[in-house]
């Protein structure tokens, strides 16, 4: 019986620094309580293998795309202290590209971490939920 066998792979990373400014503390004796505003940057890296094997001819077909992108960017979010140390965060950014690779145009990987993304893959959106640890003090 003949068969396809497709996988697709998706490898890849975000870096994105931000700097971030208190608008209002809820707590005083905390600075890092609060509403914020940030702006930033997101840069990714994707690497995209699509590999096909078809018994029928028993060929296999084995396709790479990569993309890189530079975004410009704000933040609005919210943070607050839980035990002393942990901090959590939640956010909704949204970015506008500025610079763009990619070794095939019609295959031109998205930001995967976005929930929204226009039709020209120029805007994206993305929102947060990051738990840390509030090192010092």
């Amino acid at each position: 019986m003949p068969y396809v066998n497709q996988v697709v792979r998706v490898k890849g990373f975000h870096l994105s620094p931000f700097y971030k400014y208190n608008l209002y503390k809820w707590d005083k004796q905390q600075d890092l309580t609060g509403f914020y505003i940030a702006g930033g940057l997101d840069y990714f890296y994707y690497k995209k293998s699509f590999e096909k094997y078809d018994s029928r001819n028993n060929e296999t077909e084995i396709q790479n795309y990569y993309s890189a992108q530079l975004a410009v960017g704000g933040t609005v979010g919210a943070q607050l202290i839980a035990f002393n140390r942990v901090t959590i965060s939640i956010s909704i950014s949204m970015f506008i590209k500025t610079i763009s690779y990619t070794n095939n145009k019609e295959k031109e990987l998205n930001s995967l971490n976005s929930y929204w993304v226009s039709e020209n893959n120029q805007f994206w959106s993305n929102y947060k939920l990051m738990i840390g640890y509030a090192f010092g003090k």
